[in-house]
């Protein structure tokens, strides 16, 4: 039994390293993984038991993985512990940022977690030197966290059967997203619009779809039913 947790660090060895305590490796260990790569993406759905993992220096001077990562949770421990030199958070979040060419230690617990393996190149729009998304975090209560966590979620469910086309824009929207997301928390210009547009279309499509039954269903109603006011919506909506 013993060997499971070892043939999993087999599998994930030539981009992290698998760090197993005595007890983890005497005791059973899951893990499965369904990984797509559409053009420059790579999406990888994942579930693994609780594990460390870690990227030093000596790692990365040995390989060529070079990509910004997005681990989204999906189901489980949303709160995994994310340690770099001279800090330590251990709080809830859905989104962590990773940097692949930068140092990193992360102890995850039990979870599903779809990483989203994106070229800084797709990420220069909104963050000029991607490296700086590095160890960043959203938090499972912010919004744009949970948006970014359903898109996901639902493309996931269907990205088997979806044509490339069709994949490759969903995954660029999602990267988009996410990129606005992280660079509104970071204060950068632009980024706060794009996100609250996207929140506010995404309420009105599930206001919309919860009531299309009803023979009163307006404009109207959809702006009433949205979160924001009625100028932030205006201001949000492109024109």
């Amino acid at each position: 039994m013993h060997r499971q947790l070892l043939t999993w660090r087999e599998r994930i060895g030539p981009i992290m390293d698998v760090v197993p305590t005595r007890a983890q490796i005497a005791r059973p260990f899951r893990g499965a993984i369904d990984w797509y790569e559409f053009g420059e993406f790579l999406f990888a759905d994942t579930y693994t038991d609780e594990l460390t993992l870690r990227r030093t220096i000596a790692r990365i001077s040995q390989d060529n993985a070079r990509a910004i990562a997005f681990h989204i949770v999906i189901d489980g421990g949303a709160a995994t512990l994310v340690t770099r030199p001279g800090k330590r958070q251990d709080a809830p979040f859905e989104i962590l940022a990773v940097d692949f060419d930068q140092p990193l230690h992360v102890e995850r617990r039990a979870c599903r977690h779809v990483t989203l393996f994106v070229p800084g190149t797709a990420l220069q729009e909104v963050f000029p030197d991607p490296g700086a998304l590095h160890g960043r975090v959203l938090g499972a209560n912010e919004p744009a966290a949970q948006l970014i966590r359903q898109r996901v979620k639902a493309l996931s469910a269907s990205l088997s059967h979806m044509s490339f086309d069709d994949a490759h824009l969903r995954l660029r929207e999602i990267v988009h997203l996410i990129a606005d997301a992280f660079g509104e928390q970071a204060g950068l210009r632009g980024s706060k619009p794009a996100v609250a547009r996207a929140i506010a279309f995404d309420a009105a499509r599930r206001f919309v779809q919860g009531n299309l039954a009803d023979f009163d269903l307006s404009p109207e109603r959809v702006i009433e039913s949205l979160p924001l006011s009625r100028a932030t919506i205006y201001r949000a909506v492109p024109t």
